[in-house]
């Protein structure tokens, strides 16, 4: 993947996205559903991946598709596929702040927050291990089933208080 695939902070000059008519609560559920299918990156075609976002943005440069959509005024989303990727093939899914500063609380987005994504995942047959930081915290998580491997990174949902700081929200899902 590039550095920083998110497009530059909206301004004036620079609207943004168009608004998506799915909400990050939809995108997150409709990833589960195409991951409770597949048990190997090769499952994952390029039609299954716009049905995740059939209204976003399309950036398609041969079998790579790139899409982003404004969720909220505050937060965007980013779902990127590429079979070719020089690692192997990758699909991507990232929330982001609109403004590129520090993050907004996810509060309006995190209707489906960590816990509950790991849930659903071990329903549909994928082993969970924990992400540590590097001070022993939670970063997120790794699910495996078959040799489909799913990286889901979180972030706290807001800055205080203290239980919206410890409730874990999902900031990216990368399925290799």
């Amino acid at each position: 993947m590039p550095n920083d695939p998110r497009p530059a902070p909206d301004s004036p000059e620079r609207p943004g996205p168009p608004q998506s008519t799915l909400s990050a609560e939809q995108l997150l559920t409709r990833m589960l559903e195409l991951l409770s299918t597949r048990r190997q990156i090769s499952d994952v075609d390029l039609d299954a991946v716009r049905s995740l976002a059939p209204d976003a943005d399309v950036d398609l440069d041969g079998p790579r598709l790139r899409r982003i959509a404004r969720l909220t005024p505050q937060w965007r989303y980013l779902l990127q596929f590429d079979p070719d990727e020089p690692i192997g093939p990758m699909l991507h899914l990232e929330f982001f702040d609109s403004q590129g500063g520090v993050d907004a609380p996810l509060t309006e987005i995190a209707h489906i927050d960590l816990d509950q994504f790991s849930a659903r995942m071990r329903t549909i047959g994928f082993a969970e291990q924990e992400i540590a930081d590097e001070l022993g915290g939670s970063r997120g998580r790794d699910f495996t089933a078959g040799d489909l491997r799913v990286t889901v990174t979180s972030i706290g949902e807001a800055d205080s208080p203290a239980d919206s700081v410890a409730h874990r929200c999902i900031r990216s899902i990368t399925v290799r």
